[in-house]
């Protein structure tokens, strides 16, 4: 009953993307790759596997068979986040979106953003320490 329920939603929950445009998928999947996001989704997936194989208590064949599968089936993944863009962006406004990251200026904020991103992570890291360590003293 329950998935007879939620198969008669699912119309509702991803909007009009599922049925609408193949053109809007094919679109998100351009702007993914110009925007360098589908390379760091990967590399940030890996990242997290690679640091549960390290565990000792990790279950190393069930993480096996998970990477794969979670390799295998990130387009599952992106036609949801796909979603999320439909509802904030038309398919005009993501056509422009990849024209951009197809510029000189574009490749080279792709190219950059992932070392951005790393950056910007150890920078909070350590100004979030500072800010600990002020509110400790504080509390003294």
């Amino acid at each position: 009953m329950r998935l007879a329920i939620l198969v008669l939603f699912i119309p509702f929950l991803f909007g009009d993307l599922r049925g609408q445009d193949a053109a809007y998928l094919a679109q998100f999947d351009a702007f993914q790759k110009a925007s360098g996001t589908e390379a760091m989704q990967r590399s940030a997936m890996e990242a997290m596997l690679d640091l549960q194989e390290q565990d000792p208590s990790s279950d190393k064949e069930f993480l096996k068979r998970f990477r794969k599968e979670v390799i295998a089936r990130l387009g599952e993944l992106n036609a949801e986040i796909a979603v999320l863009y439909h509802e904030r962006f038309s398919l005009e406004e993501l056509q422009e979106m990849t024209r951009f990251y197809e510029t000189p200026l574009g490749r080279k904020l792709a190219r950059e953003n992932p070392s951005l991103v790393e950056g910007s992570t150890r920078i909070g890291a350590a100004w979030g320490e500072r800010v600990a360590n002020d509110v400790v003293q504080g509390m003294r």
